[in-house]
C-alpha cells in the first residue's frame, strides 16, 4: 500500500528533528560569540563547531515536507499555498525583525552604544526577505532562499514532477557551476546561487520515493546519517573544502530525514513542543543574546566566557521561543488559517 499522506507519529518525528536543528544553529552561535573571548571555557559547545548543519536539515525537511503537504491537498492552488506560505513566514518573521532594529535604536539612543543603524537598502532586502546579503538578521538569508523555492515549488509543481525536479534540479545545478567558478557572477548573487539550495532537491526525492512505497532500508539511513551528521557537526570528521555543504551537511541530513519518514516514533508533548518553537527559536535567538546578553554583562562577568553562562543563554532563548509559541503563534496560526486561508479562493 502507497503512502498517500504522513501519519501522526512520523510527523512528530520531524518535528523533533526541528527542534534539534534550531539547536545546532543556537550552539553554533554561541559558541562563534566564546570563540571572540580569550581564555573562554567553552565545554561541550566545542562540540558546535559545525553545528550551522542546522540550516541544512531545515532545507531537506521543507523540500520533504513542501512536496507531501501538496501531494496529500489535491484542490491546492499556486495561490492558497503560496498564501499560506506568506502568513506562516512573513508576519512572525517581520515581528522579530521590528524588534531588532527597535534593539538597535534603543542601544544607540537610550545607552550610548555606538551600534550601526541598518541601511535604507538592508530594511529593504530585510523587509521583503530577497535572496541577498545585507540582511538586518544574518540568518534571513536562508528564509530568501525558501521563499525563492517556494516560488519555484508553485510555478511548477502542477505541471508534474519532472516540471518540478526540472525546474530545482537546474537551479542546483547552476548553484553547482558557481560554487566550482565555472560561472563567474558578482558577489551580490551569492545566497540565490549557494550550493545549499540542492538540499531541497533531496526532500523532494526522499517525498516521491517515500510516497511510492518502494522506500526501504530506513534503520540503516537513520544510523549512518546521524553518526555521519554528529561526526561533521562536533569537526570529528574532516571538513572537505573542496565540496559544498550540500555533501559535507546535506547528505547526512537527507539520510536522516530518510530514516525518520520510515521509522514512525510517538515522542512525549514536549519534544513536539520543541519542534514547534523552531521556527520563532531560529529567528529570535540571536536577538535574545543581545538583550539578554547586554544585561548580564551589566550585572556580572561575560555571559560568552563560560559553558554554563552560555548554556543559561541558550535555554533562556529556548524558553522564550517556546513560551512565544504557545501564547502568541498558535493563536496566530489559527487566526490566519481560520479567517484568512479559508476565505482564498480555491
Amino acid at each position: 500500500m502507497k503512502n498517500a499522506s504522513p501519519d501522526a507519529r512520523m510527523i512528530e518525528g520531524l518535528q523533533l528533528l526541528r527542534g534539534i536543528a534550531a539547536t545546532l544553529v543556537v550552539g553554533f552561535h554561541l559558541l562563534g560569540a566564546g570563540l571572540s573571548r580569550p581564555g573562554a571555557e567553552l565545554g561541550s559547545f566545542a562540540l558546535f563547531v559545525n553545528g550551522e548543519a542546522g540550516v541544512d536539515l531545515f532545507f531537506v525537511l521543507s523540500g520533504f515536507i513542501i512536496y507531501v503537504t501538496a501531494h496529500r491537498s489535491p484542490t491546492l492552488t499556486p495561490a492558497r499555498f503560496l498564501s499560506a506560505r506568506f502568513w506562516r513566514i512573513f508576519p512572525p518573521y517581520w515581528a522579530v525583525l521590528l524588534a531588532t532594529m527597535s534593539v538597535t535604536l534603543a542601544a544607540t539612543l537610550a545607552l550610548g552604544l555606538t551600534e550601526p543603524m541598518p541601511t535604507p537598502w538592508q530594511v529593504f532586502v530585510s523587509f521583503f526577505l530577497l535572496p541577498l546579503p545585507d540582511h538586518v538578521i544574518i540568518i534571513a538569508w536562508t528564509l530568501g532562499l525558501e521563499l525563492t523555492f517556494y516560488l519555484l515549488f508553485a510555478a511548477t509543481w502542477r505541471r508534474g514532477n519532472r516540471w518540478l525536479l526540472g525546474a530545482i534540479g537546474l537551479w542546483a545545478l547552476f548553484a553547482q557551476l558557481c560554487h566550482w567558478d565555472v560561472i563567474d557572477l558578482p558577489q551580490v548573487w551569492a545566497v540565490l546561487t549557494n550550493s545549499v539550495v540542492a538540499e531541497f532537491l533531496y526532500g523532494l526525492i526522499i517525498a516521491q520515493v517515500w510516497i511510492s512505497g518502494r522506500s526501504r532500508w530506513h534503520r540503516i539511513a537513520l544510523v549512518v546519517g546521524t553518526l555521519w551528521m554528529i561526526a561533521h557537526v562536533t569537526g570529528l570528521l574532516p571538513h572537505l573544502p573542496s565540496v559544498g555543504r550540500e555533501i559535507n551537511a546535506g547528505l547526512p541530513a537527507a539520510l536522516i530525514v530518510y530514516g525518520l519518514v520510515g521509522l514512525p516514533i510517538r515522542l512525549p508533548r514536549w519534544c513536539l513542543t520543541w519542534g514547534e518553537a523552531s521556527y520563532l527559536l531560529y529567528l529570535s535567538h540571536l536577538l535574545v543574546f543581545r538583550v539578554v546578553g547586554q544585561i548580564w554583562m551589566k550585572i556580572g562577568p561575560d555571559p560568552y566566557s563560560h559553558w554554563l553562562s552560555m548554556a543559561a543563554l541558550g535555554a533562556i532563548a529556548t524558553a522564550a521561543a517556546i513560551l512565544g509559541t504557545v501564547y502568541l503563534e498558535r493563536p496566530y496560526q489559527r487566526f490566519y488559517r481560520k479567517r484568512i486561508l479559508h476565505r482564498s479562493p480555491t
